[in-house]
């Protein structure tokens, strides 16, 4: 009796490793699906940085352009109304 009481429990003991190894692949395969998941979000906001970076960058160099623009015609003005001062003198 003693021996196949120690049979079924060490059987039993087997079905509840092998759930247990069946509950953690279950709980990696989980994992890997959050993470690539997380993955596929983080590529996604990557890429919607990267495209805000290059408007930011294009919107940065047309303002360098109109600023360059206006000193050259704020130059030209200067320069005109000294000429009238000196005319005037």
């Amino acid at each position: 009796m003693w021996v196949a009481l120690g049979k079924e429990g060490t059987a039993w003991t087997l079905a509840k490793e092998r759930l247990s190894a069946a509950n953690l692949h279950c709980r990696c395969f989980e994992l890997e699906n959050e993470a690539r998941e997380a993955r596929e979000r983080v590529a996604s906001l990557e890429e919607k940085v990267n495209s805000l970076g290059d408007v930011l960058v294009r919107e940065s160099q047309e303002r360098s352009a109109i600023v360059g623009r206006y000193q050259g015609e704020l130059t030209q003005i200067e320069a005109l109304l000294v000429k009238q001062d000196d005319t005037l003198v």
